[in-house]
């Protein structure tokens, strides 16, 4: 699949609401609306993040996103909401405060939570979505 920028855009999307949030509601039992509210600065930082993915995609001599690029944006979004989060005081994000106010609980469900709903999201991705959207591959990622 060579996705588009728009279909990367519709794809994340779909999988925040359908995927990103039943993940999210066992973990707001244990930290609040905290596991809400990182899903969508997740959601922002990779959408942001989707357009310099869009630009190194073209500049590959077959237009494709394998696996190993998936990884790896995966390990760059989660650094990217770290560093939202926590780097500097000029560009923290909004749920700084919230997350530090979880103390050391933070430092076990900020990245389990952010890690199961990236895997649960890939694993849909590799298998049911391709299945329950047989067009969606060839479309550019797009789902209307």
């Amino acid at each position: 699949m060579t996705p588009t920028l728009a279909g990367r855009w519709q794809t994340r999307a779909f999988l925040l609401v359908l995927v990103g949030i039943p993940v999210s509601l066992p973990f707001c039992l244990i930290a609040g609306l905290v596991p809400l509210g990182l899903l969508l600065c997740t959601g922002a930082i990779g959408a942001l993040l989707d357009v310099y993915y869009d630009r190194v995609q073209r500049s590959r001599w077959d237009h494709d996103w394998p696996v190993h690029r998936q990884i790896r944006a995966g390990v760059l979004e989660f650094a990217a909401l770290l560093f939202g989060l926590f780097g500097c005081c000029a560009c923290s994000l909004p749920l700084g405060p919230a997350v530090l106010k979880l103390g050391p609980m933070a430092a076990i469900v900020v990245p389990v939570h952010w890690w199961s709903v990236w895997l649960i999201s890939f694993l849909f991705v590799q298998g049911p979505m391709r299945a329950l959207f047989p067009r969606w591959r060839f479309r550019g990622g797009r789902l209307l």
